[in-house]
């Protein structure tokens, strides 16, 4: 049996007629958790390996379990089997994202287990894209304020930008950190405008976001297997990443060139210079006093890499 049609919810979930999917923290190891993107369907929950994949790498049976609260981390709780074994514990990002996962999950646990649902037709592809499109153009013509840029770029976007300010600003400076978050902006609000008037094309900036997809797999792949990495192949990794980052710095310059002034052009070289520079990724992404920092970027850069431009 298949799960029934899906109709897009809020955010980050998917809701449909006999379940529920969306990111939750799946504990993978004694004080460990990996975010995760995850489907309910009947009594069955459906893990994912990665943002890319489009089939479950694992299913936890669900039927007749019971949920209960636990203090692994925020927001944790706990299924458990008739037996009051647990069966897998989770986290949600807030309140009320763990109040509707407990729900949905003891309203599914009397049901029997589906067949996960398509994952390719849970993803919203381009929605929020689209809807930011017409607050962006203002933005980028009207003198808003770092604020008002701020609330015109799509939720997916600004916490990524904000997880980056985060290790920035403990990598580099605070005033650092603020100098990238506004150089940021200001180029995505004028790719939404050019694009919004026809000088640019999604194909325009599917070439820029390509490799930033490619830079950001690398990243995540580093945080959740670095243990198991030898020092040649974390080099390997940081190295890929500096040249995908390159590749975004050059595609944005030769695109945006014909539509910024000269300087505007070189705070792209100075905002990707350094998020690609050597320094900063190995400081940022071997260093335990950053882990924090980099566990919340990588989060982000799941949630940006679960979803696709239209």
């Amino acid at each position: 049996m298949s799960a029934e049609e899906i109709v897009p919810a809020e955010g980050d979930v998917v809701e449909f007629a006999s379940g529920r999917a969306g990111y939750l923290y799946l504990k993978t190891g004694k004080k460990k958790f990996k975010f995760t993107w995850m489907a309910l369907a009947g009594s069955n929950l459906y893990a994912y390996k990665d943002a890319k994949a489009t089939t479950p790498s694992t299913v936890y049976k669900l039927k007749d379990h019971t949920v209960e609260d636990c203090d692994d981390r925020d927001f944790a709780f706990t299924v458990k089997d008739p037996s009051g074994s647990v069966a897998v514990t989770l986290g949600a990002s807030g309140v009320s994202d763990k109040e509707q996962w407990v729900e949905v999950l003891s309203s599914n646990f009397s049901q029997e287990g589906l067949d996960p649902p398509d994952k390719q037709k849970m993803r919203s592809k381009g929605k929020f894209f689209r809807a930011s499109k017409a607050i962006a153009g203002k933005a980028a013509v009207s003198g808003i304020g770092k604020s008002g840029m701020k609330q015109a770029v799509p939720d997916e976007l600004r916490e990524l930008i904000s997880a980056l300010k985060h290790i920035v600003a403990k990598v580099e400076t605070p005033k650092k950190a603020d100098e990238i978050e506004e150089h940021l902006i200001k180029i995505l609000l004028k790719v939404f405008f050019l694009e919004r008037n026809g000088d640019l094309t999604m194909d325009d900036i599917l070439r820029a976001d390509a490799p930033l997809r490619e830079a950001f797999e690398l990243l995540i792949e580093m945080r959740d297997y670095q243990h198991r990495m030898t020092p040649e192949r974390l080099a390997s990794q940081l190295k890929g990443v500096h040249v995908h980052i390159a590749k975004v710095e050059a595609i944005l310059s030769e695109m945006l060139a014909p539509h910024l002034s000269g300087n505007t052009i070189k705070r792209i070289g100075v905002t990707f210079g350094l998020l690609g520079s050597h320094e900063f990724l190995a400081s940022g992404w071997s260093s335990d006093q950053f882990e924090d920092e980099r566990n919340l970027l990588t989060d982000a850069m799941l949630r940006y890499t679960a979803f696709h431009f239209q």
